[in-house]
């Protein structure tokens, strides 16, 4: 499949940066947000990116199929992991004591036969705030990545 992203020609800010700035804060972001779990952290980073794809004013209009795309790519990465994993997806937190707000039947995985159950999921306050910075995560990387396609000149990517 070959995928064609449009150079979009305007006078802004990302527009005029030089594409291997634009890369290195794409890959060193990512690889930042990564070693973290942290909400706080991940919000601050989200509204940087998001300030960040402000500024190379692209419209909906241009972006749609592709933030369709990541939307949807989002959310099976998030909210069908949740459900996969039965909830116990938040890494280095004290599952022991949480903040429970629902428990929605479910089916669950055990390790002796039967190996399908019936298991509860469990929606708690640090669950749904882990599946938030998951999703802020990867919203804020496409955040950074979209720009760098849609503002950079072809000419300026090789050898002509």
């Amino acid at each position: 499949m070959l995928v064609n992203f449009v150079y979009i020609k305007r006078d802004t800010p990302v527009h005029r940066l030089d594409p291997r700035v634009k890369w290195i804060l794409l890959f060193s972001y990512a690889f930042s947000v990564m070693q973290t779990v942290n909400f706080w952290f991940t919000l601050f980073g989200f509204l940087g990116a998001a300030f960040y794809y402000s500024q190379a004013r692209l419209k909906w209009s241009e972006t749609r199929r592709p933030w369709l795309f990541i939307l949807f790519l989002t959310f099976m990465l998030v909210v069908v992991n949740y459900f996969i994993s039965g909830g116990a997806i938040a890494q280095g937190i004290d599952l022991s004591h949480q903040h429970i707000l629902y428990r929605l039947p479910f089916i669950g995985f055990k390790a002796h036969a039967p190996f399908i159950t019936s298991a509860p999921t469990i929606f708690s306050v640090e669950s749904i705030t882990f599946i938030m910075t998951q999703a802020m995560r990867n919203i804020s990387i496409a955040l950074l990545a979209l720009p760098v396609t849609y503002t950079t000149d072809p000419g300026f990517t090789g050898i002509a």
